[in-house]
């Protein structure tokens, strides 16, 4: 018999999109003319872009425009929500036909599939069925638990190794009939252009950042390093957990604790597990990851959310890593960090 569950959920977070809500220490006591900040909505979350004004190439306006056309751009190729995307394109095709991509979109099926290969399959992007059965591609309320047999069949279809790819020819092949999901690499994409477009046009200081997702270069203008906060993974409250000072770096985090189901007081995380088919229910409660591109960082940390604390920080020492991680324990947040992170602690 099938239960049901209520999906408890911030707005907008219900678009299975992994959230970092990230407490911003950067430039608040500057001066306004110190600091260009543009804002804003965007897949299904918001944006902010932070540049030291250096009196070059900082028109505003321009900015405001080319950056808001980047964010469109990968909307248009990656989300799920926009039935015209290349994604839903995609996802809407029959098995055994090659489907011609962008190139935006070909770098990022190959980046992921090399962190599926690299995460055995603990990040896989295929799992756009079992994201749907599971009820986070809707805003509704009330939802129905799939059974045991419906998740059976929709891992039949799971897989990395099922998309092809022709990085040449710039197309990919499905094998089997998948639905992609990219909700756990998009945003640190996007954020990825954006830092690529400033740094094209020799803006040397900067924080951009969409739906928790960060990149940042340079320094601020009394030459400290910019600071970003981890916050602590609580549902009703937002506390910084520990400070980091970072430059020339991205930020991802990913958690369980804004967008979950709850079940007979079993909450339930958006972080679906590719081997289980189901929510993942163990102890993480989130994990921070610093790489050199935020699209990684976003996808390693969405792998790390996967594999739990012990095999999370093994997998991080073993590949240099830095990450930090929240846990729960006899009712109390623990946290455990590799060794290669507490340099860019306070």
């Amino acid at each position: 018999m099938m239960n049901t569950y209520s999906l408890k959920t911030t707005a907008h977070l219900s678009k299975c999109i992994m959230f970092l809500i990230t407490i911003f220490l950067s430039g608040c006591n500057q001066q306004s003319n110190d600091i260009i900040n543009i804002n804003g909505a965007t897949m299904g979350t918001t944006f902010s872009v932070q540049i030291v004004n250096n009196k070059l190439n900082s028109n505003k306006k321009t900015l405001e425009e080319k950056i808001t056309d980047i964010l469109v751009g990968v909307n248009k190729k990656m989300s799920t929500w926009d039935s015209a995307s290349e994604i839903s394109k995609i996802n809407n095709m029959p098995v055994g036909h090659w489907v011609p991509v962008s190139s935006d979109s070909i770098f990022i099926y190959s980046l992921a599939n090399a962190v599926s290969k690299k995460t055995n399959g603990a990040f896989d992007i295929t799992t756009g069925n079992l994201i749907e059965l599971w009820g986070f591609t809707t805003n509704d309320i009330n939802n129905v638990i799939p059974s045991e047999n419906e998740i059976k069949q929709a891992i039949l279809n799971v897989g990395y190794e099922k998309l092809l790819i022709n990085e040449m020819k710039s197309a990919v092949y499905k094998k089997y009939p998948f639905k992609l999901d990219l909700s756990a690499i998009a945003k640190g994409y996007a954020v990825d252009k954006i830092a690529e477009y400033l740094n094209k046009n020799k803006i040397s200081a900067y924080l951009v950042e969409v739906g928790g997702e960060i990149r940042v270069k340079g320094k601020k203008r009394d030459e400290k390093k910019w600071k970003v906060a981890i916050e602590t993974p609580l549902i009703q409250d937002r506390k910084a957990i520990k400070v980091i000072n970072i430059t020339d770096h991205a930020i991802a985090t990913s958690g369980d604790y804004r967008n979950y189901y709850e079940i007979a007081g079993q909450r339930y995380s958006h972080t679906i597990d590719p081997f289980t088919g189901k929510p993942i229910t163990h102890n993480l409660s989130s994990v921070t990851v610093i790489s050199n591109t935020s699209a990684y960082a976003d996808a390693i940390a969405t792998a790390l959310m996967v594999m739990g604390v012990d095999k999370g920080i093994k997998f991080c020492e073993k590949n240099g890593i830095p990450a930090y991680f929240i846990y729960k324990q006899d009712n109390k947040f623990k946290v455990s960090m590799t060794r290669n992170f507490k340099k860019f602690l306070q």
